[in-house]
């Protein structure tokens, strides 16, 4: 017996953003079926990475994945950026792994989904054809998601059946394929081996005692960042410059003796 497929249900996807005081992005999302449709929803991204899209796509991913897969959706998107991506341009981003995409995860979990569907589903641009009223709803409540007290989470995992991985070699460039290595190696937290932790700790201690205050781990590794330590000193005999031409140098019973280049700085 064929499958009854239900009437096509149309939905208004809409976006807004602005710009923290810390100057990053904060970006909301509404996905809006009818008046009074329990399946409206809000969505807010405000964690590092946020794109003006990343709302949006919030409420696009958490649709899809909440709808019947035999339902037929027609999706008025706001972002034509958004619709260009998951359509003629999906074939190249999924080569690339995404790679030249902010929002390379979202964009991920949104096609899981939509390759499970059994149903049509049609994505188009807003236009002067799509209705008014569905536009500016969807618009106000995208707005209003910036604000709004409590915002559910969105899930960005992805099954594990309909994940692909990787640049295509066939495609790929030697300028992707390094930029795609350090992607991920910066993705990856490794975690620092114990001898590094306890060098990083004396030279906290040590520094703690010259000046009253106790630098941060990173302010440590950029200080050895200068030209006039040569490679095989700060290897081998422990120095590492901090704070303009004050050193600090570890003997071999690991005391911190604290060197100075030209005259003495005021601590």
């Amino acid at each position: 017996m064929p499958i009854q497929l239900s009437p096509t249900v149309e939905i208004f996807f809409g976006s807004a953003w602005k710009i923290n005081e810390d100057g990053k992005y904060m970006s909301g999302g509404s996905a809006f079926h009818s008046e009074g449709n329990p399946n409206n929803g809000t969505f807010r991204a405000a964690e590092d990475g946020v794109t003006k899209d990343t709302g949006i796509l919030y409420a696009i991913l958490h649709t899809f994945r909440t709808m019947n897969t035999y339902t037929p959706i027609l999706a008025h998107i706001s972002s034509n950026s958004v619709v260009r991506n998951l359509t003629v341009s999906l074939p190249k981003n999924e080569d690339t792994n995404w790679l030249h995409h902010d929002d390379a995860q979202p964009y991920q979990a949104i096609v899981a989904p939509l390759r499970q569907r059994a149903a049509p589903t049609l994505l188009q641009s807003w236009s002067t054809k799509t209705p008014n009223s569905g536009r500016m709803t969807a618009s106000n409540t995208a707005k209003e998601a910036l604000t709004h007290p409590s915002i559910p989470d969105v899930d960005l995992s992805i099954d594990k059946c309909f994940m692909i991985q990787g640049l295509r070699l066939a495609t790929g460039s030697q300028r992707s394929f390094y930029k795609a290595l350090v992607c991920h190696y910066t993705s990856v937290k490794y975690k620092p081996k114990m001898k590094t932790k306890i060098n990083i700790a004396l030279v906290q201690s040590a520094i703690t005692e010259l000046r009253g205050s106790t630098p941060m781990e990173n302010e440590i590794w950029r200080s050895i960042r200068v030209r006039d330590i040569p490679r095989s000193i700060k290897n081998d005999t422990g120095m590492y410059s901090v704070s303009g031409n004050l050193s600090i140098q570890y003997d071999l019973v690991g005391m911190a003796v604290p060197t100075y280049r030209g005259h003495k700085p005021n601590l």
